[in-house]
């Protein structure tokens, strides 16, 4: 748990999760905003958040929830992951972020930063050396923030629809 200013850190709880829920509704309405064929945050926010709480639970994961004044602000949510067997033994059990979001009045405070660096601090002690994360090309909101925060392109996924 870290905190910063009037910003605190502090694992899921299971009374976070109608939170998680809303943030999971606000992330898939963005994507879905940019990648045709999405459903809408309302239709999956409950299966996927769900899904997520899960995750962490079967994949030695962990939810990460900013909080400002005992109200959600964001959540991080991250899981171990083995990379291919392409990469160095050393180096391929590795952290996945599933999934960052910050409320729209709270954009631009450095919480999502906060969430990032706590999240990453969270994986190191769970022995990972790597972390990476996914964005959809059209986000650039995020993908300049995941840049600002060090993070660089490390695959490109490309999909065409027939």
């Amino acid at each position: 748990m870290s905190s910063s200013g009037q910003i605190t850190i502090e694992d899921y709880r299971p009374e976070h999760f109608q939170a998680v829920q809303s943030f999971v509704e606000i992330i898939q309405d963005t994507e879905s905003g940019l990648v045709p064929g999405l459903k809408s945050g309302a239709e999956i926010k409950e299966w996927y958040a769900q899904s997520l709480v899960d995750s962490i639970k079967s994949k030695q994961g962990v939810i990460l929830v900013a909080l400002a004044e005992a109200e959600a602000i964001g959540f991080v949510c991250a899981w171990v992951e083995n990379d291919d067997k392409l990469v160095l033994d050393s180096v391929r059990k590795c952290a996945y972020i599933s999934d960052v979001c910050v409320s729209s009045n709270w954009r631009g405070h450095g919480v999502a930063g906060q969430l990032l660096q706590a999240i990453e601090e969270a994986m190191k002690k769970l022995g990972c050396q790597r972390i990476r994360l996914c964005a959809k090309r059209g986000n650039l909101a995020a993908i300049k923030c995941y840049e600002g925060q060090g993070y660089q392109t490390y695959e490109t996924v490309l999909a065409k629809n027939f």
